[in-house]
């Protein structure tokens, strides 16, 4: 009876830690696409509504009119768009099951009205379920907005309408379902669903003004997607914005503790987003019980002893999230937690325990909800952490009263590697100047670490640039520059004050200003500036005639005969000089071959240079591509590479011209 308390007991927490740390499923496909299936109304051996007088029928136009909308939805970025029908007619039931089987975000079932002959104009009907907001209210928020393009057409706007079913048919919220079939099945699946009666068949005059031709239908069909398009805030393909695909947010459970130093408790609900770097990161917010929960944007404040769930709505796609929040009057209020720990390093397959205390130590609700940031690389568990693959992640705990939390980063490491223990610097902090440019010289111990590659980064770009382990200072300020292993491993931090200083500006160059040289010859630019202590002695160099001249920084090739100038401006602009060049023709002179080692075998981590020559020595060409043929098992730099993991691959050596090609057979063996 014991064991089996226990297991219930194991069994409820994690329960519990699933439902806190997984997100509200968005409806969103795979691929995190906005799914909307379009419900072309009738069909088959249905027509639908007939003007006979006209030749209409109400199934080929309501066809046509989901082609439309189709054509122009898939104009924008992160949008998929299915049709329920074709040639057939299935029934609306099977229509609903459609919209389920492909994860609808919105089903819009697109009709033409019939009714008395002086009938005319447009409307839509949505669920009545005001229940919850992504349905009643942000349906006829898409209902809305649609007939506001129908009415820019010259339709007349009946506005959004809602219809009772049958009085003993209730959704799960207790409300009575909807009359309309194909609103009703997709609300079984909290799918949102809007119908829309675009115009009147039985009346001559719609008929004539909208859906006589093609061209009329396509502007019904257009107005639909454009509709969608506002509701949705969606953005064109090839812009470059990417939607929201995913959206969660930090937390999906929370209690609020009312004490009487604190009678209206706040706390916060943060939103992630996938991608990190989406378009318009506006979210709404809203509580089901404002009486008991307040909601401003993200904040929220308890007011009294109950339960809201606050659902966060994005603009763009309609992502929902959601948090069930408690408002509780505990005997003992949870006021800190701490954790024995903030790193931790671990080898594979090694566990450790992350222990937490609790301030007071008889705090009514100690629960917690761990989760891991990279569950691939660290895997935890009511604390307890295990390394399962190379990698970092952060684990965090957050407490069910007062939403607090503890952060952990882990480093998980492989005990057959050797790994940066430490990486050494001159100097801890620099002090350097606006302008100023300064190498850090480093070493890292120990010196036969296979993971001696690094990533250099500032914390401040505006005040500080960082190129490897070169930096320049921008404006005043303070910045550090984070050095870390590219695995993530190991990480240490420069501090860096930038100080103002006044502009010495580049006054003159030395620079010889006429040259001749020949088709596919290189040359090197000497050149000097004065004064030597200029601040802004960074330069560009163009070519004001590419086809003729290349240049690369302060060095040049000729392309073809004829003439053009470099142009040598600081990068503030407020120096400019002028060489003259004139290339002349020569034969060009191939790569014939390359003298290089044929095979190599390197061990995993090792880096080699490869050794070569070219005949003949004189060639026009001799500028290489250096390429791998398993990027993943072999890592190439020019003429250097570095064995990943073990296997085969292969070097190709290709001169730019593509006229010439060697390839060096490279094995990779386990160190």
């Amino acid at each position: 009876m014991k064991k089996m308390y226990t297991f219930l007991k194991i069994l409820l927490v994690a329960i519990g830690c699933m439902l806190f740390i997984q997100p509200i499923a968005n409806a969103a496909d795979s691929e995190g696409n906005l799914v909307i299936v379009l419900d072309p109304g009738h069909g088959g051996s249905d027509p639908g509504a007939i003007n006979n007088s006209l030749g209409l029928k109400e199934s080929d136009i309501n066809y046509k009119i989901a082609r439309y909308t189709k054509e122009e939805l898939e104009k924008y970025e992160g949008v998929k768009v299915y049709l329920t029908r074709y040639a057939d007619c299935p029934s609306i039931y099977e229509r609903g099951e459609f919209a389920k089987r492909y994860q609808a975000d919105l089903v819009v079932s697109q009709h033409i009205n019939s009714g008395a002959s002086s009938a005319s104009g447009a409307e839509v009907w949505v669920t009545q379920d005001n229940t919850q907001i992504e349905f009643y209210q942000k349906s006829k928020e898409v209902g809305e907005k649609i007939l506001n393009k129908l009415s820019a057409l010259g339709l007349r706007s009946h506005g959004v309408s809602t219809r009772s079913g049958q009085p003993n048919e209730w959704y799960k919220s207790g409300v009575v379902k909807d009359y309309y079939g194909i609103i009703r099945y997709p609300m079984n699946y909290d799918i949102r669903s809007i119908l829309v009666e675009h115009c009147y068949i039985s009346n001559n005059s719609d008929c004539r003004s909208f859906i006589s031709t093609d061209a009329q239908i396509q502007r019904l069909g257009i107005a639909d997607a454009q509709g969608i398009v506002e509701a949705y805030q969606l953005e064109k393909k090839n812009t470059g914005k990417q939607p929201v695909r995913f959206f969660a947010l930090d937390k999906s459970e929370l209690n609020l503790e009312i004490t009487a130093g604190d009678p209206q408790p706040v706390n916060y609900v943060y939103p992630i987003f996938t991608p990190s770097n989406c378009y318009n990161q506006e979210v709404d917010y809203y509580s089901s019980n404002p009486e008991v929960l307040r909601v401003y944007w993200n904040r929220m404040r308890g007011l009294k002893e109950g339960e809201a769930t606050i659902t966060a709505i994005t603009k763009n796609n309609q992502r929902i999230a959601k948090c069930k929040v408690r408002v509780t009057k505990p005997q003992v209020a949870l006021q800190d937690i701490k954790a024995d720990k903030t790193k931790m390093v671990l080898d594979i397959n090694q566990k450790e325990e992350i222990h937490v205390t609790f301030t007071p130590n008889n705090a009514s609700d100690k629960t917690l909800y761990w989760k891991s940031s990279n569950p691939d690389v660290a895997r935890v568990w009511e604390g307890g952490v295990r390394g399962l693959k190379e990698g970092t992640s952060t684990i965090t705990a957050i407490s069910k009263a007062g939403g607090k939390q503890i952060s952990c980063e882990v480093t998980v490491k492989d005990p057959n590697k050797v790994y940066v223990q430490d990486v050494n610097f001159e100097k801890q902090s620099y002090d350097i100047e606006v302008d100023e440019a300064v190498d850090i010289p480093y070493s890292c111990t120990p010196t036969n670490a296979t993971n001696a590659e690094f990533s250099w980064t500032s914390t401040n770009p505006d005040v500080l640039r960082v190129y490897w382990n070169r930096m320049r200072g921008l404006k005043p300020g303070t910045a550090q520059i984070v050095v870390k292993t590219l695995d993530g491993t190991f990480e240490k931090r420069i501090n860096v004050t930038v100080g103002n200083k006044k502009q010495v500006r580049v006054q003159d160059m030395q620079v010889q200003e006429n040259y001749s040289i020949k088709v596919n010859e290189a040359v090197d630019i000497p050149y000097t500036y004065t004064p030597t202590n200029a601040t802004n002695a960074e330069f560009s160099w163009t070519s004001t005639n590419p086809d003729v001249l290349r240049v690369y920084w302060n060095r040049m090739r000729g392309l073809k005969p004829g003439t053009a100038e470099i142009i040598v401006s600081t990068l503030d602009k407020t120096f400019e000089k002028r060489i003259k060049v004139t290339v002349g023709s020569e034969k060009e002179v191939k790569v014939q071959d390359v003298q290089v080692q044929d095979t190599y075998t390197i061990k995993v981590d090792e880096a080699i240079d490869i050794p070569y020559t070219f005949s003949p020595t004189n060639s026009t060409n001799a500028e290489f591509d250096w390429i791998s043929t398993d990027p993943e098992k072999l890592r190439v730099y020019w003429n250097r590479m570095r064995g990943l993991k073990p296997g085969t691959a292969e070097i190709i050596i290709r001169t730019l011209d593509k006229t010439f090609e060697k390839r060096i057979k490279v094995n990779i063996v386990e160190k």
